[in-house]
């Protein structure tokens, strides 16, 4: 199974400037940055293939990680201010095979979650529904969603929406 991961600087750095004005981005970067190699660390560890889509910017920070791909599909976004799951949805609309978008700081510690994202069935896995107009688009295009309601201990609720 393709895990999918997107990063896009812009929305980072302007809401970066907007709630933290008094605090260091590059303290933040490196964080995040941080955050990024564990989960891919840990992804790869449990048989995972993974890509990033990114934006050529945070490329230059990012293509030392033991991707398999990356993509620096979401330069020639523009951001609006206001959301940055234009990232998200740009990077999985490029997808071309089965494949899991996963944030980048979500680590995968047990080996129960990733049999499970590996073997599901369903048309669309989410770790939460997010209230959020675009991707409530997305969830009403299928029938079968495979639900983690708590991903730490890896009940699933399948549901239609």
């Amino acid at each position: 199974m393709k895990l999918v991961y997107s990063f896009w600087s812009k929305p980072l750095k302007e809401r970066w400037k907007q709630f933290r004005a008094n605090a260091e981005f590059e303290d933040v970067e490196q964080s995040t940055i941080n955050c990024l190699t564990l989960s891919v660390l840990s992804a790869k560890k449990m048989g995972f293939r993974c890509e990033l889509v990114t934006d050529l910017q945070a490329y230059h920070y990012l293509k030392h990680l033991p991707f398999d791909k990356i993509s620096t599909e979401l330069t020639l976004i523009d951001y609006n201010g206001q959301t940055w799951v234009e990232g998200k949805i740009a990077a999985m609309a490029i997808q071309k095979e089965p494949f899991i978008h996963i944030d980048w700081d979500v680590i995968l510690r047990k080996r129960k979650v990733a049999d499970i994202l590996k073997n599901f069935n369903e048309d669309l896995i989410v770790q939460s529904i997010d209230e959020n107009a675009e991707f409530d688009r997305i969830y009403n295009l299928y029938d079968n969603v495979c639900y983690f309601l708590d991903i730490n201990q890896a009940f699933i609720y399948k549901f239609s929406i």
